[in-house]
């Protein structure tokens, strides 16, 4: 049978529609400071048994994951536990954990055999409605049949399991799977983790040189002015000691050019900035454990470059300033004690990526630092810390 030229337009459509919704299922890529586990309480069950999968999420990057969504897939002959799927905020150092227990029995398609059915189902619907479309209109009616396209794909998405999340670009996902012996038969239960995707901004941004450095632009009305007009001396030796380069402390707010401006979310000031923090108090998803939290975001503002440093509190805005100098600089918090000096820098610069992050202090702290106090006694503390004790 020869197909009109119209008909084949329909039918090469409706085959790529098809092909988006498979290709929705398929995992993206992981995020690399993540750490994910699928375990089974043990390796053999027999048929009666319940079986318990947990699926754990661990940050243990130096950044928050502001939304996170653990979700478990059951194989072919269970049915999924009604708490099957868990949505969150994940802090750096942080844990989400989310248990499912399959009854014995089993029973039931469901996940991503589910899934597969569905889309199957869906993908007949939409080639049947265009070919009517197609045929009713004698060949002529292409525009009509896109649109019955676009409308039945749209419903066709409403029943995926996840809805047209499946379809967003601003999502990642990681597939898990881990497989056990039921009477002797392998069976694989599989889970997915789905989160935001941080975009790669490789802009760079110069905070300093050694003949030039960024102000820090210190508000008189913040509620956290007392520290921050002391912290900012500290972050001013900081970058002198990196670059040779000190930067000014102006309480005035410059009306050009790149500058520091620390300030708590809430303030007057960083409220009035137009941007959406998450770690605001005022914010429906904050919760008790984001205090002493820290966001920082660049804004280009006409002929002026903010870097703003948003607490959640006050000393979540003096952590943030602290993250600039220690995190990305290298400046060891025991320049003061053991007199650790940085190495010298003739340029200070960062991408935006690098730059823009959520953090929150962890107390005895991480990573690369190698001087006598760590050797001594471990993890050194963060200099941010070391004010707070004074």
């Amino acid at each position: 049978m020869k197909l009109s030229k119209s008909l084949r337009a329909v039918l090469s459509l409706a085959a790529a529609a098809v092909f988006i919704v498979t290709a929705a299922v398929i995992p993206a890529c992981a995020e690399d400071s993540l750490s994910l586990s699928l375990e089974t309480d043990k390796k053999s069950y027999s048929a009666g048994e319940d079986i318990i999968v947990s699926l754990e999420a661990d940050n243990n990057g130096i950044a928050d994951i502001g939304e996170i969504t653990l979700r478990h897939i059951a194989p072919e002959g269970y049915s999924l536990p009604e708490q099957s799927e868990l949505t969150g905020y994940l802090s750096s150092g942080s844990r989400l954990s989310l248990r499912a227990v399959y009854p014995g029995s089993g029973g039931g398609l469901s996940g991503l055999p589910l899934t597969a059915l569905i889309i199957a189902v869906a993908a007949a619907l939409v080639i049947a409605v265009l070919v009517i479309a197609v045929k009713k209109g004698k060949g002529k009616g292409l525009g009509s049949a896109v649109t019955c396209l676009a409308l039945a794909a749209s419903m066709a998405s409403g029943l995926l399991p996840g809805g047209l999340e499946l379809f967003s670009a601003d999502l990642e996902t990681k597939e898990l799977s881990c497989t056990v012996l039921v009477d002797g038969k392998e069976t694989t239960f599989k889970a997915e983790v789905t989160l935001m995707k941080s975009y790669e901004n490789s802009k760079l941004i110069t905070i300093a040189d050694t003949g030039w450095a960024a102000p820090i632009y210190v508000n008189r009305d913040s509620s956290a002015y007392d520290g921050l007009s002391l912290i900012a001396e500290a972050y001013a030796d900081d970058i002198e000691a990196l670059c040779g380069s000190r930067p000014e402390i102006v309480y005035s707010e410059p009306e050009s050019g790149l500058y520091i401006a620390p300030g708590v979310v809430d303030d007057e000031y960083m409220s009035s900035q137009g941007v959406s923090f998450r770690i605001s108090p005022s914010n429906g998803d904050f919760k008790s454990a984001d205090w002493e939290r820290y966001e920082i975001k660049v804004v280009e503002d006409g002929g002026r470059t903010k870097v703003l440093i948003a607490g959640a509190d006050k000393r979540g805005a003096i952590y943030g300033i602290f993250h600039i100098t220690q995190d990305i600089f290298g400046v060891s918090p025991w320049i003061w004690w053991a007199d650790v000096k940085p190495e010298h820098r003739d340029e200070l610069s960062v991408s935006v990526s690098e730059l823009e992050t959520l953090g929150k202090l962890q107390g005895i702290f991480h990573e690369r630092r190698e001087s006598l106090p760590q050797r001594l006694c471990g993890q050194p503390l963060r200099r941010s810390q070391l004010h707070v004790l004074r």
